[in-house]
């Protein structure tokens, strides 16, 4: 690999990283996932989810590496989204009566959007007009759509408990992310009905992290020196178990994988707890993280019909830079029309 390909896949990253590292200031948040740590959890899952997809010819060892842990980036948006609702449900008064138009609002129309701008998008690349990408579904929205729908209809059952009503939830997305890992094996992990079987998990996981917000933000708040190092040691011995063994069925391809995804959170939500990483760059790419995640394939597939030969770090620079124009487009049109679709039903109401 060449070095001008190693610095150019290595300078976005290195950038958001270098911001939050230097740009961090200390002191503690008031639990163990505030909204400056949910902002940089979103920043860096968008810009390492990214690195994933690159085909053959514009990949390099820099970019597999970062993009080997983008399963740990799909986790937290979908930790971020069971963490966020069930924050929801116990602090906001009426959520369930607003909470197809706000949450389906929120997912459903950057999506519309997205496919619209990736229509024209290819389209003005390739000059041929593929109408049959408008009608595909992005099975990562679906996934989220199916635990929309559980948790609505779990949380109005008024017969059960609050408590009760998220263990069913953990146990439910427990039992799926099982299945779908056996499914996956023999057809794939994308899906419709069983896509996403290990990254699923962040829907449980986000649920535990907000029963068991206060143990964790206390129990962060006494780490030392030695606890830390422990902790990445313990995420270095499940990396390199999870290398040698990630072949073997269950073991290795499925607990191994979701352990040292809980260890890299861990690691992260450690970081960020008793740090102030707010910053504009940070909040910015916070605030598109979703539509980074719906277009940046189509980024590539625009450049690979414009600039079929370019080197790989060029290819993926480039990359960053038409996926963080393409999602702001995205997010410009949706917020209007969000906001429009969330003021008409409150005047109605």
């Amino acid at each position: 690999m060449r070095l001008t390909d190693l610095t150019l896949t290595l300078l976005v990253p290195a950038v958001v990283l270098l911001l939050i590292i230097f740009n961090s200031r200390k002191g503690l948040a008031q639990n163990a996932l505030s909204i400056n740590a949910s902002s940089t959890l979103k920043a860096i899952s968008c810009i390492v989810v990214i690195m994933v997809h690159f085909k053959e010819g514009h990949q390099n060892f820099a970019q597999d590496a970062i993009g080997s842990f983008a399963y740990v980036a799909v986790t937290i948006f979908f930790l971020l989204s069971g963490y966020g609702m069930t924050y929801s449900i116990e602090h906001k008064t009426g959520y369930l009566k607003h909470f197809w138009r706000d949450r389906f609002s929120s997912i459903i129309i950057p999506a519309i959007i997205a496919k619209i701008v990736a229509f024209f998008t290819l389209w003005t690349c390739s000059g041929i007009a593929d109408y049959r990408n408008l009608l595909t579904a992005n099975t990562f929205v679906l996934v989220l759509c199916q635990f929309y729908v559980l948790f609505y209809f779990i949380h109005k059952l008024t017969f059960l408990s609050r408590n009760t009503k998220n263990y069913i939830l953990i146990g439910i997305v427990t039992v799926s992310s099982i299945i779908s890992y056996i499914y996956s094996l023999d057809n794939g992990s994308t899906s419709i009905a069983f896509g996403w079987p290990w990254e699923r998990m962040g829907l449980a996981w986000g649920i535990i992290l907000y029963l068991l917000k206060n143990k964790v933000y206390t129990a962060f708040s006494k780490f030392n020196k030695l606890h830390c190092i422990l902790l990445f040691a313990i995420g270095l011995i499940l990396g390199l178990s999870y290398l040698k063994y990630k072949t073997v069925f269950m073991l290795g391809g499925y607990i191994l994988k979701l352990m040292l995804g809980i260890a890299l959170i861990c690691i992260a939500l450690l970081y960020l707890s008793n740090r102030d990483t707010t910053s504009k760059i940070i909040s910015f790419l916070a605030s598109i993280s979703y539509e980074i995640y719906l277009i940046h394939e189509i980024s590539m597939q625009a450049i690979d019909l414009i600039l079929p030969k370019i080197p790989s770090g060029y290819f993926i620079v480039l990359t960053y830079a038409v996926t963080f124009i393409l999602a702001y487009i995205i997010h410009f049109i949706s917020n209007p029309i969000i906001k429009l679709i969330r003021t008409k039903q409150d005047k109605l109401s």
